[in-house]
């Protein structure tokens, strides 16, 4: 399953040090994660936080990924499941196609 997760920081470190240290961390916890395969984007905001598509096998298993994220416990996530778009857009025509065209219903004039 596919998600994905919009990130924003919700306090920042107070240090300058500190500020790199983690800046560090989390690039190597996105490469880490681009080499298991389990990231499929990372991508940084130009007026700050940023976005990750995520590759998990369910829910609880993209909790312990971001939980595994260096910023997670100064960061608010909001996070969207992505479907493939052939195969939704497949499902939806099959459901519509069975249903009829309420214009030429026999209760309407």
């Amino acid at each position: 399953m596919k998600f994905m997760v919009h990130g924003q920081q919700t306090s920042t470190t107070a240090e300058h040090r500190s500020q790199l240290n983690y800046l560090e961390s989390c690039k190597e916890w996105v490469q880490q994660l681009s080499e298991s395969k389990k990231l499929d984007g990372a991508y940084s905001f130009t007026d700050g936080g940023g976005l990750f598509i995520i590759d998990a096998a369910s829910h609880e298993e993209l909790t312990k990924i971001l939980l595994s994220f260096p910023l997670s416990h100064i960061s608010k996530f909001t996070i969207q499941p992505l479907a493939d778009f052939a195969a939704t857009a497949d499902s939806i025509i099959e459901a519509m196609s069975g249903v009829t065209d309420m214009r030429h219903h026999i209760f309407c004039p």
